[in-house]
């Protein structure tokens, strides 16, 4: 979106995975005719048969067939793991809320979670504690918490955009062992940066077994797009 009075630039980035396009086929074209004096001047000898159209486009869509590319799961990033409990691997996770100098602040009312299901069970999950951390950029420890109000819980494949399985206080991951992304809503919160960071802790329960960690929240400021006088 660009506005020219009091404007705002705002390039939004999708950090969502996407699946791999496929390439079109070459068209198969016939081989082109002899010019006329190439037909004149060639000795007459016994006929030749060429290959038929049928055969040429058999032969490109065999070829093309073979260098297709296959339908199979996007690559996986590099992420760090965190923890692991009961067969499922939390991974870094990147959060990002922006907000323009000198305009409200950014608001933030969801959380996503990297889940790598090692054993591809049915686990299920719930968010027992959720606390936003807030220090000076410059600090080297958290200054203050506030605790988060947990309101609904998705579940979304690494490979997909809709959410599999839905829960108010937990929610099952699919049988099958892959990456997942578990989206935390919560009652939202502003934040403003002006020379701050912020963060969130987390305490999930797997299957009956809790794990504690925290994970940043990145809250960018953007300057606004000014007319030049």
């Amino acid at each position: 979106m660009i506005a020219v009075a009091g404007a705002v630039l705002v390039v939004a980035c999708s950090s969502e995975p996407r699946k791999p396009t496929h390439v079109q086929s070459p068209i198969a074209t016939a081989a082109p005719s002899l010019p006329p004096s190439a037909t004149t001047l060639a000795s007459p000898g016994p006929a030749t048969s060429s290959p038929s159209t049928s055969n040429i486009t058999a032969t490109a869509a065999s070829s093309s067939a073979s260098a297709a590319p296959s339908s199979g799961p996007a690559p996986r990033p590099k992420l760090k793991e965190i923890a692991r409990v009961a067969g499922v691997s939390v991974l870094e996770t990147s959060n990002t809320a922006r907000h323009v100098h000198g305009g409200k602040p950014a608001k933030i009312h969801v959380l996503a979670i990297n889940l790598n299901s090692v054993q591809g069970k049915a686990n299920e999950v719930r968010v027992t504690k959720l606390g936003w951390l807030h220090a000076h950029c410059r600090s080297s420890s958290w200054t203050s918490r506030k605790d988060l109000s947990v309101r609904s819980l998705d579940v979304i494949p690494w490979d997909a955009y809709e959410p599999t399985a839905k829960g108010a206080a937990s929610v099952v991951l699919p049988t099958k062992p892959d990456w997942y992304q578990l989206r935390v809503h919560f009652d939202g919160i502003t934040a403003y940066q002006a020379c701050d960071k912020f963060g969130v802790e987390i305490e999930l329960q797997i299957d009956g077994k809790l794990i504690t960690f925290e994970m940043p929240y990145d809250v960018m400021r953007f300057e606004p797009l000014r007319r030049r006088p």
